[in-house]
């Protein structure tokens, strides 16, 4: 199950999960959210939840991995009057896959 709140990124965390494949997953890899827990989204106001969903399907660079396995991400929208907001989302193993690169040649 994934997990929706502010967090301080502690770098020094895990250093490694997998994915819904199985596949690694490291600090600064990038996944693919494909799914968020309908008890995240319950949990949140409306503006929150609408924006949060916006994540689905959305790609992003991982900044953490606690001791539960989560892979930690971070969204950031910029609002009006240069105000910006930012939300950080845990995502379990089930919620995500690594976005695979093509080798350099």
């Amino acid at each position: 199950m994934g997990y929706l709140h502010a967090k301080q990124v502690d770098r020094g965390a895990e250093s490694e999960t997998r994915d819904s494949l199985r596949r690694v997953v490291h600090v600064g890899d990038r996944v693919r959210i494909i799914a968020i827990a309908e008890s995240v989204l319950n949990s949140l106001l409306p503006d929150e939840h609408q924006r949060v969903s916006t994540m689905l399907g959305s790609e992003f660079e991982v900044e953490e991995i606690d001791e539960h396995g989560e892979a930690w991400v971070t969204k950031w929208w910029n609002l009006n009057a240069g105000e910006a907001r930012s939300q950080c989302l845990g995502l379990a193993p089930a919620d995500m896959e690594v976005v695979l690169t093509p080798a350099i040649e």
